[in-house]
């Protein structure tokens, strides 16, 4: 019986009869489904990855370090509320994207709930404790595009929480900070983003949640 040279897939000799054709074919494809059925499953996100050194072994795997968006929200009003934070990964990376206010402002953000825990600031004064919130100052106005990105390392580990905040503006202007959150030991599954003091409105802005196995 003939073989193919890299995988050894039965085929048809030369001298074989046309009424074996069927069977010779079944057998042939048999041969390449055979070989590649750790191919099949898998579900979304994941990667294929080698099992082992033998050829052909192959496993779906779950990729550490790999971002999957949660929730895509769109800021407005004074203070916007995203729930239901997924508690199945590692931590969490918020991007706030575009945003601008209808006159100039400071960003708050903060977790679950807006009274019983502390936040505050470990270095840089541009992120401070107000009443429960942490806020970035980038003075953004309607002439303005800002970003924001926030780290959650370990979310949903009951413990206080820190972190780190990143923001920039259009035409300039910048600042980081750590922060951290004394939030009775509770999870994060809540985020809320409002103007400073709740003076100013939200004229734009995205806010993307992903989670970081």
């Amino acid at each position: 019986m003939a073989t193919t040279t890299n995988f050894g897939w039965e085929t048809p000799d030369d001298t074989d009869l046309v009424k074996d054709g069927a069977a010779a074919i079944r057998t042939a494809l048999g041969g390449v489904d055979t070989s590649f059925v750790d191919l099949k499953g898998g579900t979304s996100g994941q990667v294929l990855s080698k099992a082992s050194n033998t050829d052909l072994d192959y496993s779906w795997i779950t990729p550490t370090g790999a971002m999957t968006l949660l929730s895509t929200t769109t800021l407005s009003g004074t203070s916007t509320t995203i729930s239901g934070i997924s508690q199945s990964y590692t931590s969490l990376q918020v991007h706030i994207d575009k945003v601008v206010f209808n006159a100039n402002a400071e960003l708050n953000f903060y977790f679950n709930a807006t009274s019983g825990y502390y936040m505050s600031q470990i270095h840089n004064a541009t992120l401070t404790s107000q009443g429960g919130q942490s806020k970035i100052r980038f003075n953004d106005n309607t002439l303005w595009y800002a970003g924001v990105v926030i780290d959650i390392p370990f979310y949903t580990v009951a413990k206080a929480k820190s972190g780190q905040a990143y923001s920039a503006g259009q035409y300039g202007g910048s600042s980081d900070a750590v922060f951290w959150a004394d939030l009775s030991e509770a999870a994060i599954t809540q985020l809320v983003i409002t103007s400073a003091a709740g003076t100013s409105t939200f004229s734009s802005g995205t806010v993307k949640i992903y989670g970081v196995k």
